[in-house]
């Protein structure tokens, strides 16, 4: 696996042909046409965006081809992030199986809001410098804070897209036991 940022390829081997690859992936998948975020209350009270899935008993949710699909996980409980990928596979022949070749992203509205925090944390930092000669301990805390508020974000993004591209290929090589 290739990470990079909010982005991961993924690489997996089939012992199907591609055409009973892709009937088994569409068991597996309720059909969605497109995805879309709706706002959800977290585990621990904050208002997040995850993912829109339809009602269903299965796995994954999106659409699958002969030789494309694009799936999510059916977000449940505490796996709700919104940097949850949709894998977007294309599927070639390779010998008597197939080869998948996977990229995993987050929804293209799924916000770090990294800028707004760097933004706040370029201020905060400006008044701890301008504050640590007076008054060294609120200057320092000052500086920390303005670390935390330029970093937090896009490290919490990453962290959260890494754990559930994890999830998501180990759910795949679950419920599809063929690939590996």
């Amino acid at each position: 696996m290739i990470a990079r940022g909010l982005e991961r390829r993924v690489e997996l081997r089939c012992s199907l042909p591609p055409d009973q690859l892709g009937e088994a992936l569409a068991r597996v998948s309720a059909v969605a046409e497109s995805f879309s975020l709706v706002s959800k209350l977290s585990a621990g009270g904050i208002v997040t965006r995850v993912l829109r899935a339809p009602e269903t008993e299965l796995p994954f949710f999106g659409r699958v081809g002969p030789d494309r699909f694009d799936v999510a996980a059916v977000p449940r409980g505490r796996a709700q992030t919104p940097y949850q990928p949709i894998l977007r596979g294309r599927v070639e022949a390779s010998g008597e199986g197939s080869r998948v070749l996977l990229e995993l992203r987050p929804h293209t509205d799924a916000r770090t809001f990294g800028a707004v925090f760097l933004g706040f944390g370029v201020l905060l930092g400006a008044l701890g410098l301008f504050r640590i000669a007076a008054d060294p301990v609120v200057g320092g805390l000052a500086l920390l804070f303005a670390g935390a508020f330029a970093c937090f974000p896009q490290l919490r993004a990453v962290h959260g897209f890494h754990l559930s591209c994890e999830q998501s290929v180990q759910l795949l090589l679950d419920n599809v036991p063929e690939l590996a």
